[in-house]
């Protein structure tokens, strides 16, 4: 996509550190976008396997944005602060 052709041509031309703290604060955004958009789904999917896929899903991202903010903590990227954890 556009998007993502912006987003490697910025990374291309980062120092190795930089490319970090950039490819680590967008997995961090990316991930809790799609946590968001997979919890909604969860909540508001008419089909009962649509949303348990969704609601297992989401699990999954979840988890891995917690490892990616991890990354980030041990790396001293500041992502924003913005946690998303499961409220159920």
């Amino acid at each position: 996509s556009k998007k993502d052709k912006k987003e490697i041509e910025k990374l291309q031309g980062l120092s190795a550190q930089d490319f970090d703290r950039e490819y680590i604060t967008m997995m961090v955004k990316d991930h809790q976008k799609d946590l968001k958009e997979f919890k909604d789904e969860a909540t508001s999917a008419q089909d009962p396997t649509v949303k348990q896929i969704a609601d297992k899903g989401s699990q999954v991202i979840e988890q891995h944005l917690q490892i990616i903010q991890q990354i980030a903590k041990a790396h001293n990227v500041d992502v924003g602060g913005k946690e998303m954890s499961s409220t159920k």
